[in-house]
């Protein structure tokens, strides 16, 4: 299993999730549920209602979930979007998964600086942008780089230190 740290995850759903099962582990025993019913509404956008028997318990965050806009269009639209992404972290590898729905492979930039990863993708109909921090150095070079549905995956190697560059 793959450790993380909780400064790097951003949105993260299991955050609330983990408070939500820390209070049913702290009930004495009491069964406890959370749930929700997902409908479209007569203007065609979804309404998402919870329910739950938590005592306490306000909710999921959902603004936290929504792509944040970088920058906004002429239309008031959104030029470009902050990708969700997630860095998860072994013993000798990182593994940073970025979802980029609609672009495509020879579209997407990406850049390794010791512990920055700098992100670009621009598709027909959108544009992303973001960089990821990440906890520890790695190489230039990531192992593996997979593109598919939409979602990028990354591998990198861990190193000790950063790349010492000479310049003659």
């Amino acid at each position: 299993m793959f450790e993380w740290d909780e400064e790097f995850r951003f949105p993260s759903l299991f955050r609330d999730f983990e408070r939500f099962f820390e209070d049913a582990r702290n009930s004495g025993g009491k069964s406890f549920y959370w749930g929700y019913s997902r409908t479209v509404g007569s203007d065609g956008k979804p309404i998402v209602s919870e329910f739950s028997n938590i005592p306490g318990f306000k909710g999921l965050d959902y603004d936290s979930f929504a792509p944040k806009c970088i920058e906004a269009d002429a239309d008031g639209g959104c030029a470009e979007i902050e990708p969700y992404h997630d860095v998860l972290d072994s013993v000798d590898s990182l593994k940073v998964i970025v979802d980029l729905p609609g672009v495509d492979k020879k579209d997407i930039k990406l850049s390794t600086v010791g512990r920055t990863i700098e992100l670009s993708a621009k598709g027909d109909s959108r544009s992303y942008r973001k960089v990821i921090k990440l906890n520890d150095f790695v190489g230039g070079l990531p192992e593996r780089a997979q593109y598919k549905n939409g979602v990028l995956e990354i591998i990198y190697k861990k190193t000790d230190k950063p790349y010492d560059i000479r310049v003659e």
